[in-house]
Formats: structure tokens, sequence, C-alpha cells
């Protein structure tokens, strides 16, 4: 998600719009480099079906990404990605925090996907409140309509927002799908340096920073309302993976009988098996 999505996302959010797309984003992630990786896996993945038992990585279900950039524009403003499982909520958004201020601008841009899509503020008042173009959503990337923001005196509400029935919001992969059918192959689709790139960001010095992290890096998180937080909060159990391949799925006689069903338990400590055997 982080390498294929949502570093295209950033790029999107910070490129210069001067130059052409692909030549933009390039740029950004030139410029960019990791600073680190925060892991988490939700209790109960490793009972899930056909797991195959790995003991050198964990299989992070929560992933914070930290990059920063090296563009003037951009050199002291904090880049984070995150993306995550099992959260107790369903959330597709862009978040610019004002600097020296409480002000935070909110992208919403899961329309098609959990039915918001809208720009909004907290806290953060608005210098120019006049009337403005905005995109229509569809295939027809021209087409405008005239919005007006909505956002009272302490800087609280919405820029934008689509909140009309009979607009089209179509999905991604229909987007795609339309560039394929209209050799429109610039817009859609990544070129080889930017894809490139995007995987030296994310491995970095070592695959074990961000994709492979050894299972003792990675803690182990239930969702929000099962400890009384509000999502997107999630509730640290204070194990490590490592802890559950040691310790909740060590092999002992008891355990055979408890996870003899669970797939993991049986790759990790079944060894008469031979079809076990192949997947390790």
């Amino acid at each position: 998600m982080v390498q294929s999505h949502l570093l295209q996302v950033l790029a999107l959010t910070i490129l210069d719009t001067s130059l052409p797309t692909n030549d933009a984003k390039l740029e950004v992630f030139e410029n960019l480099t990791l600073v680190g990786c925060e892991l988490k896996q939700f209790d109960g993945l490793l009972e899930s079906r056909k797991l195959k038992y790995h003991p050198e990585f964990a299989d992070s279900t929560f992933c914070r990404v930290r990059v920063k950039s090296s563009m003037d524009a951009w050199k002291d403003v904090e880049l984070v990605i995150q993306t995550a499982k099992s959260m107790d909520i369903n959330l597709y958004t862009i978040d610019v925090y004002q600097r020296g201020g409480p002000g935070v601008l909110t992208l919403d841009i899961g329309k098609e996907e959990v039915g918001t899509g809208d720009i909004k503020v907290a806290n953060w008042t608005m210098k120019d409140a006049s009337e403005f173009s905005a995109p229509l959503p569809g295939f027809d990337t021209g087409s405008t309509f005239n919005a007006k923001p909505s956002v009272d005196a302490t800087g609280n509400g919405y820029i934008l927002r689509y909140n009309q029935t009979d607009l089209y919001f179509p999905k991604p992969y229909a987007k795609i799908v339309n560039a394929l059918l209209t050799d429109d192959y610039g817009a859609a689709f990544v070129t080889w340096p930017v894809c490139k790139r995007c995987w030296e960001i994310i491995t970095d010095s070592s695959p074990a920073v961000c994709l492979d992290p050894p299972p003792e890096k990675v803690e182990v998180y239930i969702p929000a309302f099962l400890c009384d937080k509000t999502a997107p909060d999630i509730c640290d159990q204070h194990i490590t993976v490592k802890d559950q391949y040691d310790v909740k799925f060590s092999c002992t006689p008891q355990h055979d009988e408890w996870y003899a069903d669970v797939d993991l338990y049986k790759a990790k400590c079944n060894k008469t098996n031979a079809e076990w055997i192949i997947y390790l």
C-alpha cells in the first residue's frame, strides 16, 4: 500500500503543479528519503487461514512511515504516511496541519468507498471565502462547477463538499480501465523511473526497516473500542509478534489440541506433515 498507493497520494499532494504530472512526481520522489517506519500487527492475524510461518520476519497490518523532503518548499515539513487494518474505522484522508497554529485541513478522498468526499477545516479561519471553480467527479477531467466555502468565523466547516446525490464517482480501477481504452497512459499509470524510485525509498538501507521487519520489532494491537479508546487510536497489547511465535504458538501437546486448525501453528509445529514442510 505504501509503495504502490500512498506514496503516489503524497506526491500528488505536494508536487509542483507547473510541471507535467509524471515529471513533478519524479521530482518529489528524487528528493524524498525515509526517516523510519512504525510497524504493528493486529491480534488474531496469526490465526488466519493459509498463513505460513516465517520466523525471520513479521507481517505488519499497521504501518506508519515518516519521510522527509529536500525540496525547498517541504524540507522542514514532517511528512507521514499511515495505513492499517482492523482499526474500527474506515478513513481515506489527507491532513494538513497549520504551522504554528491549531488549524487542520482535511481532504476526504474516499467518496466511492466510504461515501465521503470533501475538503474541510477545523480551527483555521479563511482569508478568502469567495466562490471558486471546482472539478466535477467523473471521467471528464475538464468539467467544473461553482462552489462556495461554508466556514464559520472560528474556522470550522467545509471549503468544498461533494454531497450532491446525482454526482458519479468512478472507482479507481474504473478510471484505470477508462485510461486503457482511451490511451491516456500518462494520467493513470506511473512511469518506470517513478516506480523504481518508490521501491528505493521504502527499502532504504534494508527491507527489514519497513517491508520485512523482524518479529521482535512488531508490536501487537487490538481495535480502539476494545479498550475504551476512540478510533483511529489503537490499543497496544505490550507484546510483540515474536512473543506470539514463542509463547502463544509454542509447540506443546496442549497447543496441539488448541490450535489444531490454525495453519500457522501446523506450519510451525507439525514437522511430520510433508505438505507443511514444502511451505516452510
